[in-house]
């Protein structure tokens, strides 16, 4: 349970032995490599076809989950070959499908003209008949009669929708001009319908025969495709960490970081090349990446602590610390036997339906976790889909910790008590630090915060204030370690009137109070809106499902998402701010692509 200790690697060595030591280092996957000149753009061409190679995965992975297409991966073609014919199937049916909807366009503009064309209007036009195209709106046919019956010919034609009807009228003399304000001219397409509707014949049939290539691709291409994505996105990170080496048209030289353990393997990388590997410990101004190794059960909460700030090097991993406080808050704020049995098989589905890898897995275990949290404390507290089931099995308002859902102010002095119990452990933390750095008068100062808060507690209730003024007497002799006497007191006087922050902080956790209290409230509110609706005739038991069923969705939706940010607000600002520093920089391995 730490930051796992990293020594720097160097190294030097002919340019000729590049190639190969990058291609060895890949295969090992265990430094982290600085770059020591600024990398360049990303080869264009090789990102260009991982983009397409990535979109072509995706694109049938869809098509296989919309038609519940089998999984076989039976295919023995490489995976580049693999590739190069899913983008070529897929812009294929691209191009065909842009064709079809062009052709289908083309269509609805003939229809209603028949074997008509722009090419016939011409030919009449030239023959000295004009021949009038176009359309209106079916309201203002009754007065367009007038200036139509002036044509040797008129006609009308349906208009798919029916707002607006084509006419023609044959003239062999000038159109009436008003008739061109009338009518809105169209656009014949140059071909007949009959040969719109072939071709569109044809483009169908191509693309049913392209469907049917695509779905047997789509059946047996996953796992060469997923090859062939790693395979570039490697070629993608040789390219650019080869690119960051310094060195010069003789040498090449490289730095990074490893853990520990795999020094050994490191230094086998020569095997009697020009190639010279240096191992060291990391000097005071190096900053190495941050790697945590953690027990099963708190590196599951090591996704919440990544999404916010990983530790620098020298202050250690402190998911420890905060991963049982957050499990338990949650608990609280949740406070649900049902909510929680139900987050704990939902996230149980997801990791079987999806088998999610990496980070991802250890976000759906911690689901888990706060899941069997949050039934655990509903046991305890007595709360069942927002209903007290101990007052329905009858047992005493006394057992287990039943009196919170019966007296909240004992709720809410439990959740201060657990807040201050956190934030004096950040202190006690923030203290073995100063000793450890050897600041032995921050490190007293420190002792006078941890004094306040017992300090006021005995003052409130036993009358005495000497250890709540001897902890502010440290605080602001100790706080500005300052050889000039006015600089020290006036720096102490300043830090000790963050003493509202301290007790501020404290008051936050009343924010689980709020949450637990909350959460069980608006469930009993909706049971009793929903057995109100069942009085009613017939379709009563309807309305109380549907209310039932919504509602304790929504709450259950909404209580989640409150008691996962609210505890991780507590543990990051309030229970981080007495000792966390923050700033590191995760440990990535250049390494082989895995996965998909």
């Amino acid at each position: 349970m730490a930051v796992i200790k990293m020594k720097r690697v160097s190294v030097i060595g002919a340019i000729d032995a590049r190639e190969q030591l990058l291609e060895e280092l890949m295969d090992l996957g265990v430094v982290h490599i600085e770059p020591l000149t600024p990398t360049g753009d990303s080869p264009s061409e090789l990102t260009s076809r991982l983009a397409a190679a990535n979109k072509a995965a995706l694109a049938l992975k869809a098509r296989r989950a919309e038609k519940k297409l089998p999984r076989t991966d039976g295919t023995n073609q490489p995976p580049e070959e693999v590739l190069s014919r899913a983008l070529k199937l897929i812009g294929r049916k691209a191009e065909l499908d842009a064709q079809l909807a062009s052709l289908q366009k083309e269509r609805q503009l003939a229809e209603p003209w028949g074997e008509l064309t722009s090419l016939d209007l011409r030919l009449l036009n030239e023959q000295g008949a004009n021949l009038v195209v176009g359309q209106l709106p079916t309201a203002q046919l009754k007065p367009a009669r007038e200036i139509l019956d002036s044509a040797a010919w008129w006609t009308t034609v349906p208009i798919a929708g029916g707002r607006t009807i084509g006419v023609a009228a044959l003239y062999y003399n000038e159109t009436p001009d008003a008739l061109s304000s009338l009518l809105e001219e169209t656009a014949l397409p140059i071909r007949t319908l009959s040969m719109i509707t072939a071709e569109l014949a044809t483009v169908k049939l191509s693309l049913d025969r392209l469907d049917g290539e695509i779905d047997q691709l789509a059946t047996r291409s996953a796992g060469p495709l997923t090859e062939a994505q790693n395979g570039l996105r490697d070629q993608l990170t040789f390219a650019e960490v080869q690119s960051s080496l310094g060195g010069d048209e003789e040498i090449f030289a490289l730095s990074g970081w490893c853990p520990d353990s795999e020094v050994e393997a490191i230094k086998k990388l020569p095997n009697e090349r020009p190639v010279a590997v240096m191992i060291s410990d990391p000097s005071a101004d190096d900053i190495p990446p941050i790697c945590l190794k953690n027990n099963k059960f708190v590196s599951f909460f090591e996704p919440l602590l990544k999404a916010f700030n990983l530790p620098h090097y020298q202050e250690g991993d402190p998911t420890v610390l905060f991963a049982p406080f957050m499990a338990l808050f949650f608990g609280f704020c949740l406070g649900d036997v049902a909510y929680g049995l139900l987050l704990f098989f939902l996230a149980s589905f997801a990791a079987r339906k999806f088998n999610p890898q990496g980070e991802l897995r250890k976000a759906v275990r911690l689901m888990q976790v706060l899941g069997a949290s949050a039934t655990l404390m509903g046991v305890l507290t007595g709360m069942f889909f927002g209903e007290k089931y101990y007052a329905i099995l009858g047992l005493s308002d006394q057992s287990l910790m039943f009196f919170l859902s019966e007296n909240p102010a004992q709720f809410f002095y439990l959740s201060l008590g657990l807040g201050a119990a956190q934030l004096t452990l950040g202190m006690l933390v923030k203290l073995g630090r100063l000793l450890n750095r050897r600041k032995f008068q921050e490190a007293i100062a420190t002792v006078g915060w941890l004094s306040l808060l017992p300090g006021v507690a005995l003052w409130a209730m036993e009358g005495l204030p000497f250890v709540f003024w001897t902890g502010a007497g440290l605080v602001v002799l100790f706080s500005s370690p300052n050889p000039n006497v006015l600089k020290r007191l006036g720096g102490g006087a300043w830090a000790f009137y963050n003493i509202s922050g301290l007790f501020g902080d404290v008051m936050s956790y009343a924010r689980i109070f709020g949450l637990g209290l909350s959460t069980g409230i608006i469930g009993h509110v909706i049971n009793i809106i929903a057995f109100a609706a069942g009085d009613t005739p017939y379709v009563g038991w309807l309305f109380t499902s549907l209310i039932l069923v919504v509602g304790h969705t929504f709450n259950f939706a909404m209580a989640v998402i409150g008691s996962v940010v609210h505890p991780a607000r507590l543990q990051f600002l309030e229970f981080f701010g007495k000792f966390f520093e923050g700033g590191g920089e995760p440990y990535r391995p250049f390494g082989r692509a895995q996965g998909g």
